[in-house]
């Protein structure tokens, strides 16, 4: 807008470097950059207004409960040894061994130790301000408990943000933000990761089933989770229900059938486990957007 000029730095410099931008040399100095620059001018500007960190700490035998809403602020939470089980709302999770989990205003969060665990190792760091939105709104932040890979490099990097945290100056702050932000980034990479390998196997079930009619409790128990688990993990990680990629699958064998072969249109039909070729038909057309033999006649 005329008489007003805004500009937004990405999630962080280090993630979303500037390109083809000109270096310089200061005597007795590494090479710099103008996006380092940048990046590190914007970061003085704004430091105090885009994060604060509120507490933070290490508690080799944590024995607390937490229960409570989170208002105005979050935290990332790490537990190396133990067990806990938490609630978001009513939603359990069980945890043994090693986990991030996050907390973030909304739901009521209530976390503590599991029956006959004495204490469980504890580290965690809370903050608040509009960069922590930016992490709400892109996923980094609100995600559910996640097991820990590579823990000594983990438990190694939270140390280093918990040390920055406390020591004193505007550098060290900057280097606390890059750390919890990476470390935010590289949870969310090992997730994608995760959801793909998740993904792949449901897929491999299907595959096992050769029907093109599931057997949507057989899947769920194949993959060692509830049918509801099953359903709602599907929609979060494919961004469809399962019943409709489902139906995806057999009507994308129904085209193959109609291209590559002259089978009448009753048997695709029939080969696909339709009892009623009126119905594959108005499925078809629902799906696909022609009727079956409009799409044949349009693959001729």
């Amino acid at each position: 807008m005329a008489g007003s000029l805004s500009w937004r730095m990405p999630l962080a410099c280090v993630a979303s470097p500037l390109h083809n931008l000109p270096s310089f040399r200061i005597p007795g100095s590494k090479v710099a950059t103008m996006d380092s620059l940048t990046c590190s001018l914007y970061y003085m500007l704004m430091i105090g207004r885009d994060l604060v960190f509120l507490h933070s700490n290490r508690f080799p035998r944590c024995t607390a409960t937490v229960d409570k809403h989170y208002l105005g602020y979050g935290s990332l939470q790490m537990m190396t040894r133990g067990g806990l089980e938490i609630f978001y709302e009513e939603r359990r999770h069980e945890m043994r061994g090693a986990w991030f989990w996050p907390c973030f205003p909304g739901p009521r969060i209530r976390f503590h130790r599991l029956p006959g665990v004495p204490w469980w190792e504890h580290r965690y760091a809370a903050f608040q301000g509009p960069l922590m939105e930016q992490w709400l709104d892109a996923g980094l932040l609100r995600f559910e408990p996640q097991p820990v890979r590579n823990l000594r490099e983990r438990v190694h990097e939270f140390d280093r943000l918990l040390r920055a945290i406390r020591e004193p100056g505007r550098l060290a702050r900057l280097r606390a933000i890059n750390l919890l932000e990476n470390l935010l980034l590289q949870l969310a990479e090992e997730r994608s990761a995760i959801a793909s390998e998740w993904l792949e196997d449901v897929e491999e079930q299907l595959r096992r089933q050769k029907s093109y009619w599931p057997d949507y409790a057989k899947l769920a128990r194949d993959m060692s989770v509830g049918l509801s688990t099953l359903r709602r993990r599907f929609r979060k990680e494919a961004g469809v229900a399962l019943h409709r990629h489902v139906m995806q699958r057999r009507l994308a064998a129904a085209c193959g059938l109609l291209t590559d072969s002259d089978l009448p249109i009753k048997t695709v039909a029939e080969r696909l486990g339709y009892g009623d070729v009126y119905f594959f038909s108005r499925q078809f057309r629902r799906i696909v957007g022609a009727t079956p033999a409009q799409y044949r006649r349009s693959r001729q």
